[in-house]
């Protein structure tokens, strides 16, 4: 398993595919790992669990791990 934590820049999330994609391929990993923010946490341009998924939804048919989403909420 490897886990990437994106909490600045959502384009970094695709740096994490790749990486995911390569030790995948090389049989390395079994499952890749990223945390987002919630859809619920405030600020621009922070990776949101919902484009980190419409993102997967596109990659799937070149991206063949299989990558868990977690998402990290605010405090209330």
């Amino acid at each position: 398993m490897a886990i990437e934590i994106q909490l600045s820049d959502p384009a970094d999330c695709y740096n994490d595919f790749l990486k995911f994609l390569l030790s995948y391929n090389l049989e390395v990993i079994e499952v890749g790992v990223e945390i987002v923010y919630d859809d619920s946490v405030r600020g621009r341009n922070l990776p949101h669990l919902s484009k980190v998924q419409r993102d997967l939804e596109v990659y799937r048919r070149v991206l063949p791990c299989p990558v868990w989403l977690i998402r990290l909420k605010e405090d209330a």
